[in-house]
């Protein structure tokens, strides 16, 4: 489950966030503060986030904070740079120092024509092999959109569809996760 939120100022745009994944025995929680801003076609932000995990029985529970820092950039009207770098500062957390997942990215967004968009970026976390992801999307009528992905290490393949209106938009995805299996996600964005 998670719960987003973000409000433009005069001074860049404020964002926040909570994500809560596993159930009683595990579960990770992780509470996010963000900055953006941008100067003309040159995008900038970072985030600051507290992350704490909880085992069940006897294992206890340890928490974190972690840094992230992303920029874009607009190459052309229809073409987008991207990279971001995730944990920063190396943060562990619990008696075994256990490290938070650190990656780097960097990617390309270009809109083939008003109604389609491909996006591929690359990924590699510290701990993993360099992963390639991959997706599309496709305005099939006005406001409803088809998307369509992969990735590689750990290879993955998803779809889905979500509709824009001026107050609200919804999504709906689906991911197969080779060998772990299917993962349904749902979100509601309502707009201020």
């Amino acid at each position: 489950m998670a719960f987003s939120v973000n409000y433009n100022t005069n001074l860049g745009v404020l964002g926040g966030g909570v994500h809560r994944y596993g159930f009683n025995l595990f579960n990770e929680n992780r509470f996010l503060a963000a900055y953006k801003n941008s100067l003309g076609k040159f995008h900038y932000g970072g985030s600051v986030s507290y992350t704490h995990v909880n085992q069940g029985g006897q294992y206890g529970s340890a928490g974190a904070v972690g840094f992230d820092l992303g920029l874009a950039a607009e190459v052309t009207r229809d073409l987008w740079f991207g990279a971001r770098a995730t944990n920063i500062n190396q943060p562990s957390y619990g008696a075994t120092d256990e490290d938070l997942p650190r990656e780097l990215a960097a990617g390309l967004s270009y809109y083939v024509t008003q109604s389609a968009l491909v996006t591929t970026e690359i990924v590699k976390d510290v701990l993993f092999p360099v992963s390639f992801r991959a997706g599309v999307e496709f305005e099939v009528i006005n406001s409803l959109f088809a998307r369509a992905g992969f990735t590689t290490n750990p290879e993955t393949y998803s779809f889905g569809f979500g509709y824009l209106a001026n107050q609200w938009n919804i999504n709906f995805g689906l991911q197969q996760h080779n060998p772990l299996g299917l993962s349904p996600a749902l979100d509601l964005g309502i707009h201020f």
